[in-house]
């Protein structure tokens, strides 16, 4: 005699085990399911992610720079003078002071663009100088820097007065 499954239904023990045996993982249905719905999840978070990088490559970039600038002022006060040059090719800045010259910071290494904005003829501007004086201030009015990176974008505005507003 067969041993029938508890509950009626009249199926031997036996088949029902060997079902079960075989059904094991998930069908092509369900796995594409997953996948799509994982996908759509995907898509809808890394537009966020990538320009939450480009936030903070260019909060980077504006502090190192801003850092320099501060440095720069620095060495004006203790040496007489210093300049502060922001160029674009490639993207660096140097600082010069009566007794020595470097550069500090090399803007490209933080892949961001730099917009020093237009001069008296209209045209981009490929350098900014700024130049200080041994009392720390500026001796040039008021200048802005952009920095941008993909639809992202910040300034740095340097006063006469030598003081760095972050936007």
């Amino acid at each position: 005699m067969r041993a029938l499954m508890p509950g009626g239904r009249g199926e031997p023990a036996e088949s029902c085990r060997r079902s079960a045996s075989r059904r094991r993982g998930f069908t092509l249905v369900e796995t594409s399911t997953a996948l799509l719905l994982a996908s759509l999840g995907a898509a809808a978070v890394l537009p966020p992610a990538l320009r939450f990088g480009d936030h903070l490559r260019l909060n980077a970039a504006r502090e190192a720079l801003a850092a320099v600038i501060a440095e720069g002022r620095g060495r004006a006060i203790e040496t007489g003078s210093a300049e502060i040059t922001v160029a674009n090719s490639p993207w660096r800045v140097w600082v010069e002071t009566p007794d020595s010259s470097y550069a500090p910071l090399a803007l490209a290494d933080f892949g961001v663009a730099v917009s020093l904005g237009t001069g008296g003829n209209g045209l981009p501007r490929s350098s900014r100088t700024l130049r200080f004086n041994s009392l720390g201030l500026g001796s040039v009015a008021s200048q802005t820097i952009t920095l941008s990176r993909g639809p992202v974008s910040k300034e740095l505005v340097i006063s006469s007065y030598g003081r760095v507003k972050r936007k």
